[in-house]
């Protein structure tokens, strides 16, 4: 071979050399492979709390108060048979999500037990009026008048003690609203959970408000299981985080969990096979990324730093080290 030849034998093996580096280089600068190794992606935000609201974390025993609440526009009155039946209901559907919330903790070795009323008798049981319109989160409420009443009205010390209860949360159920009230466009009218997340409040009292009956649909046990769990620190698995308050849920990570994890019970209280709210069981179930972020599993699931979510509030106070990876 002539030294010509050879010269550009060797130029162009090289040229196609250094094509063949850029295009790998090109295909991983774009993720279609991986060659050269990349920083692994952290989720800086941590939760730092030692008091994590007085529902805390979902072991040995829960107290639970009860409130049958009046506001601006709804009202109870129980001498009206109607109103009595549906008290009755919401009672019923409590101890369907309580004894739902006990079989799913020993699904994780956990022992833990709501403590509830069943009627009107109980003295865990209360009744109030307050302003405005309780379930309207249109707009961030102003939780003053109720935490106000609780701290006033209900001795939850007393009633922790006479229980033997670790914890205590406290559950408003709410009439019916009227078709005006449901369907005012400057409303948003929706079951809602108070609750500590990565700051502390005023007060520790965590609550849910409950509408008894919302566009025809009574109460369901999925639907106070739902709130409740969410007092004890879990996200919803179905909501992208818009105001950072839901540990950085985002919209592949909703994806993520409707294809691995739809019977999460904090992705829908919906029934898969029915597609409605049940009146009568639960049939979702508590997940293992439920269960890490009530504190039920110390360790987070693969796809809590897959998606770069924020790490469970309990890491910290159960001396885990949030975000540590």
């Amino acid at each position: 071979m002539k030294k010509k030849d050879k010269i550009t034998l060797i130029i162009g093996v090289a040229v196609i050399i250094i094509c063949a580096i850029a295009v790998i280089f090109m295909l991983d600068r774009f993720a279609v492979i991986r060659i050269f190794p990349r920083p692994v992606p952290k989720q800086e935000k941590t939760i730092q709390l030692d008091n994590l609201g007085s529902a805390d974390m979902p072991v040995g025993n829960s107290l639970v108060v009860t409130i049958f609440c009046g506001d601006d526009k709804s009202s109870w009155d129980f001498g009206n048979e109607n109103d009595r039946a549906l008290r009755e209901r919401d009672f019923a559907a409590l101890k369907i999500a309580a004894e739902w919330l006990g079989k799913q903790a020993d699904n994780y070795n956990k022992t833990f037990s709501l403590v509830y009323p069943t009627d009107e008798k109980s003295d865990l049981y209360y009744e109030a009026d307050f302003k405005g319109i309780i379930c309207n989160i249109t707009e961030n409420p102003d939780n003053t008048e109720c935490w106000e009443y609780i701290d006033g009205k209900i001795d939850s010390a007393a009633l922790k003690n006479k229980y033997n209860c670790d914890n205590i949360l406290y559950l408003l159920f709410i009439n019916e609203y009227d078709d005006d009230t449901e369907n005012d466009d400057n409303l948003n009218i929706d079951p809602t959970a108070e609750c500590i997340y990565d700051k502390e409040k005023k007060y520790n009292y965590e609550f849910c408000r409950l509408p008894s009956i919302l566009n025809g649909e009574h109460l369901s046990p999925a639907v106070i299981a739902h709130e409740i769990i969410h007092l004890y620190g879990a996200p919803d698995l179905y909501a992208f985080d818009a105001n950072d308050i839901n540990y950085g849920v985002t919209v592949d990570f909703i994806e993520h969990c409707r294809k691995n994890v739809p019977q999460d019970i904090m992705l829908s209280t919906y029934d898969r096979e029915t597609g409605k709210r049940l009146p009568d069981r639960i049939t979702q179930e508590i997940t293992d990324i439920t269960a890490y972020y009530i504190g039920w599993l110390d360790t987070p699931p693969e796809c809590i730093d897959e998606y770069l979510l924020v790490h469970s509030q309990h890491e910290y106070k159960n001396g885990q080290g949030v975000n540590s990876q």
